[in-house]
C-alpha cells in the first residue's frame, strides 16, 4: 500500500453512498444527527469539508462545508451502480481541482457500495481512506466475508462505532485488520438539544411527561416501554407518555397503546426543532435489546445532553456510561416492573431527578461530544501517517 500523505490544509473529503440516506424514515434517526455531528465537529477544529451525498440533508449545513449533489433518478440494482460509478468519477475531477489534496476521504459504509471501495481507494492514491463501520453484510450474510474483507482491507483507517463491532470485524472480516481499527463511539452537539435542567412536573403543572424521541423500529423494546407505562398509570393519573418519531414499527406501537389515553404519538420532528419537543418534556426513557447492543448509543448521548434525567435499557455501552458518574438510570430491557420503578423513583424524588440531569449533562460536555471524537481521530490520523 502506498504511503498516505497528509496535507497542511484542513480539508477533507465526506461522502455518504447512500441514495435517500436523510429521507428514509420520514427524517427521523440517529443516522441524521450523527452527519450533522462529525461535520459540526470537523469543522469546529478548523477543518473545511467537501462533502458528496445523494440528497440535501434536513439541516443547514455547518460554516466551511460545500455541499456536492448527485442525485439518483431511479431505484434499480442498475442505476445504483452507475450511481455508485458517478460519485467515483465526482472524486476523481474534485481530486483533481482541488490542490492541495485533502488530508483525508471519510465515506460511510454501505453493502451496495461494496465493490466500489477498492476502484474509489486507487483514485485517492495517497489520501487516506477513513471508512465509518457502524455494521456490515457479512454479520448477516457469510458468503459476503470476501468483498467486506476487500472492501476494509483497503481502507487506511476503520472507524467502529463500538469494541463489540470491532470484534465482529476480526471475528468475520480479518484478524489483521486490528492495527488499522478505531473504536470511535458516537457523540453529540449539545447547543442542539441542550435545555436548562428542571425537576420532573415544575414547568407542566405538576403534569409528568414521559417522553422517547426517535425511530419506530421492532427489535428496539418499545413494547415493553408501553407496557410500563401502561401499569404505572394505573398508580399514577398525572402521567402521560408522549412519543416523537416515525417507522416501520409505527402501526404496531399504536395497536398496543390502543385505548390508553395518556399515551400520545406526535409524529416525526422537524431536525433543527427537536429541542423544543424535549423542552416540554420531564423525563427521557431510551430502549433496548440484544439486537441493538453493539450500537454505540446516540440517543442516550442526546438524551442526557438536555438537561433531563434519563432511565435507559441496560447495554453493555450503556451501562459503562451510565456508572462512570451515576448519570443514569438503568432497567433490564425486557422487564416493564423495573421500568416501573426507576420512572417511580424520580417522581417521589424530584431533587434526585435534578442531580441525576445535572450529573448527565457535565458527563457529555467533558467526554462525549462530537468535536472531542473528532480530535481523536484527527490525532490518531497524524500518528498513523507518521508510522507510515
Amino acid at each position: 500500500m502506498e504511503n498516505p500523505i497528509v496535507s497542511d490544509r484542513k480539508t477533507l473529503l465526506y461522502v455518504i453512498p447512500v441514495p435517500n440516506f436523510f429521507s428514509q424514515f420520514k427524517g427521523v434517526g440517529g443516522h441524521i444527527a450523527h452527519t450533522y455531528g462529525v461535520l459540526r465537529g470537523f469543522t469546529s477544529i478548523g477543518y473545511d469539508i467537501i462533502s458528496v451525498m445523494e440528497e440535501s440533508p434536513p439541516f443547514e449545513m455547518p460554516h466551511k462545508v460545500k455541499n456536492m449533489l448527485l442525485p439518483m433518478q431511479r431505484d434499480t440494482f442498475v442505476s445504483r451502480q452507475l450511481w455508485n460509478r458517478d460519485i467515483i468519477f465526482l472524486i476523481n475531477n474534485l481530486l483533481k481541482v482541488n490542490q492541495p489534496q485533502p488530508r483525508f476521504c471519510y465515506i460511510r459504509y454501505s453493502g451496495k457500495f461494496l465493490p466500489w471501495y477498492p476502484i474509489l481507494k486507487k483514485r485517492l492514491k495517497k489520501t487516506p481512506m477513513v471508512l465509518e463501520v457502524n455494521s456490515f453484510v457479512s454479520q448477516r450474510y457469510r458468503f459476503l466475508s470476501l468483498f467486506d474483507r476487500l472492501a476494509l482491507s483497503c481502507s487506511d483507517i476503520i472507524l467502529s462505532v463500538s469494541e463489540k463491532n470491532k470484534r465482529d470485524i476480526l471475528q468475520r472480516v480479518n484478524k489483521t485488520l486490528h492495527k488499522k481499527i478505531l473504536v470511535l463511539p458516537n457523540g453529540v452537539d449539545i447547543n442542539r438539544v441542550n435545555c436548562s435542567p428542571t425537576r420532573p412536573g415544575q414547568h407542566n403543572k405538576h403534569e409528568i411527561k414521559l417522553g422517547y424521541v426517535g425511530i419506530f423500529k421492532p427489535h428496539y423494546g418499545l413494547e415493553f416501554l408501553l407496557d410500563g407505562f401502561k401499569i404505572l398509570s394505573q398508580k399514577y393519573d398525572n402521567v402521560s407518555l408522549h412519543l416523537y418519531g416515525a417507522g416501520i414499527f409505527e402501526k404496531q406501537l399504536k395497536q398496543l397503546a390502543k385505548g390508553n389515553k395518556k399515551i400520545y404519538f406526535h409524529g416525526s420532528v422537524p431536525f433543527e426543532k427537536i429541542k423544543k419537543a424535549y423542552s416540554n418534556l420531564d423525563i427521557l426513557i431510551g430502549t433496548a435489546t440484544p439486537k441493538t447492543f453493539q450500537n454505540s448509543p446516540i440517543k442516550l448521548y442526546e438524551y442526557m445532553a438536555t438537561g433531563k434525567p434519563v432511565i435507559h435499557a441496560r447495554t453493555p455501552q450503556v451501562e459503562k456510561i451510565a456508572k462512570k458518574q451515576n448519570s443514569v438510570l438503568l432497567y433490564d430491557w425486557n422487564n416493564p416492573h423495573q421500568l416501573v420503578k426507576q420512572i417511580k423513583r424520580l417522581i417521589q424524588n424530584p431533587d434526585v431527578a435534578l442531580s441525576l440531569s445535572q450529573r448527565a449533562l457535565d458527563e457529555v460536555k467533558s467526554n462525549h461530544t462530537w468535536e472531542q471524537r473528532m480530535k481523536r481521530l484527527d490525532n490518531f490520523l497524524r500518528k498513523l501517517t507518521k508510522c507510515d
